[in-house]
Formats: C-alpha cells, sequence, structure tokens
C-alpha cells in the first residue's frame, strides 16, 4: 500500500494572471531598467501557506515574514530570462492578488519585452515590460 500526503485540491489548482493596463503592460508600472527591482501583480497563484480563507485578505501590520505565499513554485522570466523574485505574497488588505517583486535581469534586451508568471507549470499570458536601459 502506498501512502500519499492529503492535499485540498485549492492547494493545487493555479491559473496565473499578471494584472496590466490597457496596452498589456505590467501595473503598476510597465517601464523598468536592467537590474532594477519591480513590481507585479498576479491572480490565480493557488494555494497559500499561511492559509488564507477565501474572500479575506491578512491584516494591517502583519510581518512581511508572515504574508501567505504560494505553496507551489512560481517563477518569473522577462524576455524568456529568469528573473530573481525578491518577494512573494498576499500584501495586507488586498484579497486574492499576489505581489511580486522582481528583479529585471540583466541580459535581457532594450524595448518591449514580455514578462511570464509560471505557477507549477502553467503559465500566464504575457504582459509587456518596457526596458529602457
Amino acid at each position: 500500500l502506498h501512502s500519499f500526503p492529503t492535499r485540498r485540491s485549492s492547494d493545487l489548482t493555479a491559473a496565473p494572471g499578471i494584472f496590466t493596463d490597457q496596452n498589456g503592460a505590467i501595473i503598476p508600472d510597465g517601464i523598468a531598467i536592467r537590474g532594477q527591482i519591480t513590481t507585479l501583480f498576479l491572480a490565480g497563484a493557488g494555494g497559500m501557506t499561511p492559509t488564507i480563507p477565501t474572500g479575506a485578505a491578512p491584516d494591517e501590520g502583519t510581518p512581511i515574514s508572515n504574508l501567505p505565499q504560494p505553496v507551489q513554485e512560481t517563477t518569473v522570466t522577462v524576455g524568456d530570462i529568469p528573473a530573481p523574485i525578491d518577494f512573494i505574497g498576499v500584501p495586507a488588505g488586498l484579497v486574492g492578488v499576489t505581489q511580486i517583486n522582481f528583479q529585471v535581469p540583466n541580459g535581457v534586451g532594450i524595448g518591449t519585452q514580455p514578462v511570464v508568471v509560471t505557477v507549477s507549470g502553467i503559465s500566464s499570458a504575457p504582459a509587456n515590460l518596457r526596458i529602457t536601459q
């Protein structure tokens, strides 16, 4: 007999979608330079740890280290180059939104580049980030 850990289906389901403006650029800021830490917001990251009830947000004043984070492996690419994640979690006061602060890779080209978030092998639609230098 095999024993498998019990997991809720909500822990395994991901359908990442990056918040964008009307032009498909990441928000809050669709312009960055190489090496810069920039921010995007995402829905559909799947289960979180610590768990957070559906429709709830972390309390104001929750220490950053205690904010809910995705259970599943999450990566960011810019122009198909892996981008280091500086922070990932559900910000205090927001419901159903994950914030990712990532570093724009030094090797990415100038101009508009696609940003893709992948959660447990499931990729978001690309969003735009304009690299100016």
